[in-house]
């Protein structure tokens, strides 16, 4: 044998891979150290022996069809499961190449085999895992959503009935302990919101809805919503006002601030949190600065990581399930806007979240709206809840801030109080899920045709899902999502009530 086709066998008898020639009559006319062990054969022995006399006709009849279209002049590539010789199946991806010769005609071709039945295994058991990952974070998903509305519940009813004590409690004990109430609920409501933001995340069910909006709303709501919180732990809190407009979803762009801002007042005991923006190019870095204890290098890439505590050592019971970060991590994702974090232990810690500029040119800010007006005298109310806590407790703040109020529990005594009692609401106050065929969307519907003329609705719900969402925007009506803020309730009612007189 010449020595260049004894080192081209050598070559072929060292590939793992099932290396062959097969004639157009069939026959092997070459077949490698690899063929001969799959198959329990005796080396060149079997060399010139027909296909079906080493692989047995079953399989042969699964080759033919390949081989021909080999044989026809075809390069090809297959995959098949092939019965064993010596029992069993095995799973299989085959190279056919023609080999041609000088006159052009195909006097066999070259057969390259690979056995993938452990990849093909893995690859089946990667997809079953996943299927069934899947469907353990959809059934978490569906159970949250169902148990949303009887969990969100008792917290709305807690979060009213504290703001209705507050106002009853004078002596300084009495209002410390109304503040450590407060204190909890809203420790229970932060919770609560992030289990159904994770799953929400996991289920896919949060879409983006990107647009350009000036970022000193949302800077805003931030210095209102955390101030109170950073004044009463005596640290200074500062957020720096920005002219920028970015492009991006605003709610979850405000959800992520909103994590990283809780946790720096938190965690912060002495010295101060700033909020300030820096431009960088056609981006808007987004820095939450904090003088807190700092993270140690080596739990920077950890503490993104679901149920991980910044400080897993506080044990004051308001700590939190250490999701905020998390979903950080995750709408950075769904949003594409990188988060960075730089914190030296003993100084603080710097989170930035980097936003795109928006393209366009900044639209000219409309003037400030007018202070909310109080809420009318007598303002008469209809509100209407399946559960009777939340009942009395609507009940009892609304008659505090003045108001006529009529309850019901049922769609049926909603239009018992209009058609029988005679009350003509100047508002409704209507929780979504009634636990009856009608909804609260349909009841406003209803009721604004038992009366000469139709009062503004608030919807009250529970619901999460994008659906549900879809009909509270395109109803036109003003929603609130339960655990429902007393402060902000009161700011819609008196809303709607002064839009209705004027």
């Amino acid at each position: 044998m010449p020595a260049d086709l004894e080192l081209l066998k050598l070559l072929a008898d060292a590939m793992p891979g099932l290396v062959s020639y097969i004639g157009t009559d069939c026959r092997y006319r070459y077949m490698n150290r690899a063929y001969f062990d799959w198959f329990g054969l005796e080396p060149e022995a079997n060399v010139g022996k027909a296909i079906t006399e080493v692989t047995g006709p079953a399989a042969f009849a699964l080759f033919e069809p390949h081989l021909r279209r080999g044989f026809a002049g075809e390069r090809l590539v297959y995959e098949a499961t092939v019965p064993f010789a010596r029992g069993g199946t095995r799973i299989v991806r085959g190279h056919l190449v023609p080999d041609r010769g000088a006159d052009g005609e195909v006097h066999g071709v070259f057969s390259f085999t690979t056995d993938v039945t452990k990849q093909r295994e893995t690859e089946d058991a990667l997809r079953r895992a996943h299927r069934e990952a899947v469907e353990a974070t959809r059934a978490k998903s569906q159970f949250l959503a169902a148990a949303s509305h009887d969990l969100r519940q008792p917290l709305h009813a807690m979060a009213l009935f504290i703001t209705a004590l507050a106002r009853r409690v004078k002596d300084p004990e009495g209002v410390e302990i109304v503040e450590g109430l407060r204190v909890a609920v809203d420790s229970m409501r932060g919770m609560f919101a992030a289990l159904v933001d994770i799953s929400k995340l996991d289920a896919g069910a949060m879409t983006p809805a990107p647009r350009d909006f000036p970022i000193a709303d949302v800077l805003a709501t931030l210095r209102g919503d955390f101030a109170g919180q950073a004044k009463g732990k005596d640290i200074r809190f500062e957020v720096v006002d920005c002219a920028a407009w970015v492009r991006t979803d605003p709610a979850l762009l405000e959800t992520m601030l909103r994590n990283l801002v809780h946790n720096a007042v938190k965690f912060t005991a002495r010295g101060r949190v700033l909020v300030g923006c820096r431009r960088r190019g056609r981006t808007l870095r987004i820095d939450v600065i904090d003088t807190a204890g700092g993270i140690a290098a080596d739990q920077l890439d950890k503490i993104f990581d679901e149920f991980r505590r910044l400080q897993p050592g506080r044990k004051t019971g308001t700590e939190g399930l250490g999701l905020g970060l998390a979903i950080v991590r995750r709408l950075s994702g769904l949003l594409d806007l990188p988060v960075a974090v730089r914190s030296e232990v003993g100084r603080g810690t710097r989170f930035s979240v980097e936003v795109p500029i928006a393209e366009t040119a900044a639209p000219k800010r409309p003037q400030a709206a007018e202070p909310e007006a109080a809420l009318p005298p007598g303002a008469k109310i209809l509100a209407v809840d399946d559960d009777e806590m939340v009942r009395e407790a609507v009940a009892r703040i609304l008659a505090d801030w003045g108001c006529q109020v009529e309850t019901a529990g049922s769609p049926a005594e909603a239009l018992a109080r209009i058609d029988l009692d005679g009350f003509h609401p100047d508002l409704l106050l209507i929780d979504y899920n009634l636990g009856t065929p009608m909804d609260g969307l349909q009841l406003v519907d209803i009721i604004g045709q038992h009366l000469p003329k139709r009062p503004p609705a608030i919807l009250i719900t529970g619901a999460t899902d994008a659906a549900a969402m879809l009909r509270f925007e395109s109803s036109g009506h003003a929603w609130l999502s339960k655990p429902v803020d007393s402060a902000q309730l009161r700011r819609t009612v008196s809303y709607l009530l002064e839009k209705t007189r004027n």
